[in-house]
């Protein structure tokens, strides 16, 4: 659907817009079945009207019928931490589990960074550090670079049934690091520094603190051009209402 037309200093040309699209994504998950357009939906009452159970309730729909990854994430997400929806973690759990199965990454981080959370009420889902090895592994795989610090770090700390092994720690790091991850590149740049895992080499080390400070300012860049863009589009406007 076109925007281009759309006056965006006049609330009722938005509210009639985001009616119109609201429409369409209805149409496209319940009429067509299209599991695209119930992902946009559920984002929609998420984002836009605020409706958070409805959103929860079209995210559950869409994993359990179309296995869609990105629904399951959401699904999962917020079945575990009880956002919008009564607290589940095994259930939820379960959901990451067939969104990673789909090939989302973000569920693959997910399920394993299950495996690492203090949970309040007990669960029937074993923890494991060596499950959640494995989900970071194929998120990390599936360029994820936030997972490839998850994973690394594993191998730098060596606890909970994982060994310790700086040089398979770096190997991961460098991998990362080669996604534009801060973290792995700075892990990556000390092990050079000290040798740990690696041959030690103050030039690599020095070039790779380079690049964190390139990534940082990247960063930043990014963080203030969202600022401002937010400002822009919330500057003078009072939440709508449709």
């Amino acid at each position: 659907m076109s925007t281009g037309s759309i006056d965006y200093t006049s609330e009722e040309e938005i509210a009639a817009y985001l009616t119109n699209l609201s429409l369409e994504y209805r149409f496209g998950c319940y009429e067509e079945k299209s599991p695209k357009s119930c992902q946009l939906l559920g984002e929609f009452f998420e984002s836009i009207t605020r409706e958070t159970e409805k959103a929860f309730q079209v995210f559950e729909a869409n994993c359990i019928k179309n296995k869609f990854g990105p629904s399951c994430n959401k699904a999962g997400h917020q079945k575990i931490l009880g956002i919008s929806t009564n607290p589940d973690p095994d259930l939820g759990y379960r959901y990451l589990q067939d969104g990673c199965d789909a090939g989302y990454p973000k569920a693959c981080y997910l399920a394993g960074e299950f495996h690492k959370l203090k949970l309040d009420q007990p669960i029937k889902t074993e923890q494991s550090l060596p499950k959640a090895a494995q989900y970071f592994d194929k998120a990390c795989d599936m360029g994820l670079d936030k997972a490839c610090q998850s994973y690394g770090s594993l191998f730098l700390s060596g606890k909970g049934g994982i060994e310790k092994d700086l040089s398979k720690a770096a190997e991961i790091f460098d991998k990362g690091c080669k996604l534009d991850n801060l973290g792995c590149c700075h892990n990556l740049a000390i092990m050079y520094k000290k040798g740990d895992g690696v041959e030690q080499c103050s030039e690599k080390a020095e070039q790779l603190m380079n690049k964190v400070q390139d990534i940082r300012e990247k960063m930043e860049k990014e963080q203030q051009r969202i600022k401002f863009q937010e400002g822009v589009e919330t500057a003078g406007n009072r939440p709508l209402q449709i």
